[in-house]
């Protein structure tokens, strides 16, 4: 039986040719909603701007079945990753897609991140932590973050030619009002300030809008995935 109620979908899976899925857990049951609301927010606002492009169809879960929370107090990112990671493998990594867990009491994020030809979200489960103890803007932001960093292949020729030192932060940037990170940037004081990804693309103020470094990375993810 199923844990996971459908949040959010776009696109007709009968004719999909790039599909994405994304699950969202919270960590405890004082996280549920966060995870509902500006975590799946966040992500969706992402998914959007590849739908079309990327992807050309997406289903956003949530796992609701609180009896099966991981519930274990993570004092950060790291150990919540680690201990979700442990939690999820061998009972829901059979499921192809993101496999996010957040939690309210947690700050900054921690990604399988998608290297390697097969590990990318794509074609394989990978697992991220996204901490929600932010409100609104940097919190559907750090969701959006980590979420990229599941999907983007960064052993791509292409997307490596766009990463100085490997680090895919650099594919985030501070927009010009000289406030607003774009998601891969927004974690990343040192990477944001050297940042000069070009944005084609209409910046906003809630810091999900990624730059078109961005979306060429998770294109060329999707293009070596499915093609």
């Amino acid at each position: 039986m199923s844990k996971f109620d459908l949040l959010e979908t776009k696109g007709e899976w009968q004719s999909a040719d790039r599909p994405l899925a994304v699950h969202i857990y919270p960590n405890n049951a004082r996280d549920v909603s966060a995870a509902k609301g500006f975590v799946k927010d966040g992500i969706t606002q992402l998914l959007d701007q590849l739908f079309g492009g990327p992807i050309d169809f997406y289903e956003i879960y949530y796992f609701y079945d609180y009896r099966y929370f991981p519930r274990k107090s993570s004092e950060d990112a790291e150990s919540l990753y680690r201990e979700f990671k442990s939690w999820y493998q061998g009972k829901y990594d059979h499921r192809i897609g993101v496999h996010l867990v957040t939690d309210t009491e947690v700050l900054g994020g921690r990604s399988d991140g998608g290297d390697g030809t097969t590990l990318n979200s794509f074609n394989n489960a990978r697992c991220c932590a996204a901490g929600s103890d932010y409100s609104g803007s940097e919190g559907r932001s750090t969701a959006a973050h980590e979420t990229l960093h599941s999907i983007i292949n960064n052993e791509l020729p292409g997307v490596k030619d766009m990463l100085p030192d490997g680090d895919e932060h650099y594919l985030g940037k501070v927009y010009s009002d000289g406030n607003t990170a774009s998601p891969l940037a927004n974690n990343d004081n040192e990477v944001s300030s050297k940042g000069d990804c070009s944005a084609d693309r209409e910046q906003d103020t809630e810091s999900t809008t990624i730059t078109s470094c961005a979306y060429d990375a998770v294109q060329l993810t999707s293009d070596d995935a499915f093609e």
